[in-house]
């Protein structure tokens, strides 16, 4: 996995954005026809924003000859924002570096054709399950905290659970 420079703390985090299966060139996401790498690059222009991380995706064939197009290119990736770890995946996985510790997966590839998992802290930021819009970090905050929040419930819950079972073995073996 690529470590990918942390976003800029500096920044704010109005600049910070996230999307996937923009389909550069690729006509359907309207109709599969892939345009050639005048038009890749003609979109790329026409984003704004100065700092792209290009996370692979199945149908970055063209694109995959502009890589200085961008500010990094890899299949996976982890950037910081607002100090929250986030790992970029263009496949959802089901679990992924640092999990455990709360960092989130962002990823595309599946239209938002996928159920959400409620207690795991990832997120389909295909530009198609948004309004055809990237995702603003604080949008995807306010997924996370909840899902973070019932995870953390869950988890200690178990933990109550499983503390009272050894106590109650504890008894019967008489410790």
């Amino acid at each position: 996995m690529t470590l990918s420079p942390e976003i800029n703390e500096n920044e704010s985090m109005h600049d910070v954005w996230f999307t996937a299966d923009f389909h550069l060139g690729h006509f359907n996401i309207i109709r599969y026809c892939l345009g050639g790498p005048e038009r890749v690059t003609a979109y790329r222009k026409r984003l704004a924003c100065r700092t792209i991380h290009f996370i692979e995706g199945n149908h970055d064939r063209t694109a995959r000859k502009l890589q200085h197009l961008f500010a990094s290119w890899n299949r996976l990736s982890e950037v910081h924002a607002a100090k929250q770890r986030i790992v970029l995946c263009h496949y959802v996985m089901r679990v992924w570096p640092h999990h455990a510790q709360g960092a989130w997966h962002l990823y595309g590839h599946s239209h938002g054709n996928l159920p959400d998992e409620p207690l795991a802290l990832s997120l389909d930021v295909g530009v198609d399950t948004h309004e055809f819009r990237p995702w603003h970090f604080d949008e995807i905050q306010a997924v996370m905290q909840p899902k973070a929040v019932d995870r953390e419930s869950r988890f200690q819950a178990g933990r109550r659970a499983a503390l009272a079972d050894l106590a109650a073995y504890d008894q019967i073996i008489e410790i």
